[in-house]
């Protein structure tokens, strides 16, 4: 009776020689993409907090007259200060080259603020 071949033993060679299977190429290079894309999306659709101001900052360049335009989205009003606007000092140290701002509405009618705005 013929001995089995043990798994240590190496099968008869054919001549050829053998050659390894190249690695399959993942699409990881594809999720990778659409990570990126996803945090790109997200990070362009956050309100500019790096602008934020505080509501009485704002209030106070509005009653100076420093603004050029505001715009009311959401819960939020985001806006644009007068190129030749003279920053009170104290906000001009916190924000040195602030043109574009945003910031929060105050919950609660706001209709003084709106009239203002006209």
């Amino acid at each position: 009776m013929p001995s089995d071949p043990g798994p240590n033993q190496t099968p008869p060679s054919t001549g050829k020689q053998r050659r390894r299977p190249n690695p399959p190429v993942g699409n990881n290079w594809i999720w990778l993409l659409v990570l990126c894309l996803g945090a790109m999306i997200i990070w362009t659709s956050m309100p500019g907090a790096r602008n934020a101001i505080h509501y009485s900052e704002f209030y106070k360049l509005l009653k100076d007259d420093q603004l050029k335009e505001v715009v009311q989205n959401g819960d939020r009003y985001e806006g644009e200060v007068k190129k030749d606007a003279k920053l009170p000092e104290e906000l001009a140290k916190k924000y040195p080259k602030l043109s574009k701002f945003s910031v929060e509405r105050l919950t609660g009618s706001d209709e003084q603020l709106q009239r203002s705005l006209n």
